[in-house]
């Protein structure tokens, strides 16, 4: 269920029904790329790395490295 934020923000709720409609509905939303999401809620480049091309301790040099510059990421599986 959608809601608004703990700090009462509707943003979120409106920019996915936005979504939604910009692929036709929410059926359309089902999948895709967290790099795309971001792109897409942000304007901003993202880059996207798969655990096919990186060791896990490389993933997580990333990982910890996102963490301290304060970088917006997600993960999906």
């Amino acid at each position: 269920m959608n809601k608004p934020s703990k700090q009462g923000a509707w943003w979120l709720v409106i920019l996915e029904k936005a979504v939604a409609k910009l692929n036709v509905n929410y059926i359309g939303l089902n999948g895709g790329r967290t790099a795309e999401a971001m792109r897409m809620m942000t304007g901003q480049p993202t880059v996207q790395y798969t655990s096919d091309s990186l060791s896990p301790d490389d993933l997580w040099e990333i990982v910890q490295d996102g963490l301290k510059n304060d970088y917006n990421m997600g993960s999906n599986c």
